[in-house]
């Protein structure tokens, strides 16, 4: 039988942002995250705090994602303070924390021997009214990735470890991305079975480059922190400089716009206090944007077109800027 890891989704994705920060320091990589409004100010040389002020419903939306987690030293977003060199490239990246099961040695499953423990995360969701679960999040998620192509990375990401105190033991060591599996929405697809995708992935902590799909689930390779870090950088080479940031984000919010039904889909699903709050959100965000200059209004709509689409998948949307 599963039991639940000690800790909660929200611990892990706490943690894994200061990681994403702290972790590249420690390895020297020449790679900062962002959040897309410090990306904006950056890029478009537009205060957002002078002109739409920092306490209001856009601010917090573009200005609410890593790094800038609870926990981060001052020395970890250190870098936050240096300039984009003109040669800087910068990638989206769509984050799914989840919080994984754990299968002792002994269990019952008939994935794995019974002398082998593993782990598992759930991606359908059960958020509906009268039961049964849906597929609504990770459809969205792979038509996200298929439609932004290789301006983002879009992955589920779960820890290899299911007690509190390796996990906070792995973050004070610098390796809990390390100890992390990363997945593409789109190797949890099922073509065999009634799903359109499947409800799970399966992994074990020794090997978690790797991984089934369930039920019925062919390993599949997945990545290690350091492996996504890596296709992050390959990707970058394909990606915007930040003087076309501007622009490229009016394209890329396009894009995404091909997943609005979807995200749309889901979010009729989600209770009715979860909606309303929502969309309180969007009539003031739409009061925002009368403050910003006709010069960057456009790409200001498109990032909160952006943010919004990743508020209403439950992910989060930072940016990596390589240098």
């Amino acid at each position: 039988m599963a039991v639940w890891a000690e800790f909660e989704e929200k611990e892990f994705e706490t943690l894994a942002n200061v990681a994403l920060v702290s972790e590249q320091r420690a390895r020297k990589r020449t790679v900062q995250v962002f959040s897309p409004g410090q990306v904006l100010e950056k890029t478009l040389g537009f205060d957002f705090a002078t002109h739409v002020g920092d306490h209001t419903r856009l601010h917090r939306r573009l200005f609410g994602t890593a790094p800038g987690a609870p926990g981060a030293t001052p020395d970890q977003l250190a870098q936050l303070k240096m300039p984009f060199a003109p040669s800087t490239r910068l990638l989206n990246v769509f984050l799914q924390y989840e919080r994984p099961e754990h299968f002792k040695i002994g269990h019952r499953s008939a994935l794995w021997p019974r002398d082998e423990e593993f782990l598992r995360f759930t991606v359908s969701e059960n958020n509906i009214v009268g039961g049964g679960y849906h597929f609504d999040q990770v459809t969205a998620l792979d038509h996200l990735a298929a439609s932004l192509g290789p301006a983002a990375l879009v992955r589920y990401a779960c820890p290899a470890v299911w007690t509190k105190s390796e996990l906070y033991g792995l973050f004070s060591a610098n390796r809990l991305l390390d100890n992390s599996i990363f997945v593409e929405p789109r190797k949890l697809a099922d073509h065999r079975g009634p799903d359109p995708y499947h409800r799970r992935w399966t992994y074990q902590r020794n090997r978690p480059q790797a991984g089934k799909p369930n039920p019925a689930g062919p390993w599949t390779a997945a990545e290690s922190g350091e492996a996504f870090m890596d296709s992050a950088e390959t990707s970058a080479d394909h990606s915007p400089k930040s003087e076309d940031f501007g622009r490229e984000i009016v394209l890329d919010a396009v894009e995404a716009k091909k997943v609005r039904a979807l995200v749309d889909s889901r979010k009729a699903k989600l209770a009715a206090r979860v909606r309303a709050r929502s969309e309180a959100e969007d009539k003031a965000i739409e009061e925002d944007l009368k403050r910003v200059s006709p010069n960057e209004v456009e790409a200001v709509r498109a990032s909160a077109e952006l943010a919004t689409i990743a508020r209403d998948l439950g992910v989060q949307w930072s940016i990596l800027a390589f240098t």
